[in-house]
């Protein structure tokens, strides 16, 4: 019995850590996908404004033409 209880207590803090471990790499995981997506809108966003910039850039020139 003796025996049993010591493999029990040489195993759990095996599992304790491979617990951690996972849960750690989920957190990576997901603030790395929060990144990713936080990135995403910016580069739209930013892209959408430089849209933006062209165009009134194209207009003022057309005013300055005529």
């Amino acid at each position: 019995m003796l025996h049993y209880c010591n493999f029990i207590g040489d195993i759990f803090p095996l599992f304790r850590t491979a617990i951690v471990d996972t849960f750690m790499w989920l957190y990576i995981i997901s603030l790395a996908g929060l990144f990713a997506f936080v990135m995403f809108c910016f580069f739209k966003h930013y892209r959408e404004v430089s849209k933006r910039m062209l165009d009134t850039d194209r207009v003022r020139h057309r005013v300055k033409r005529r």
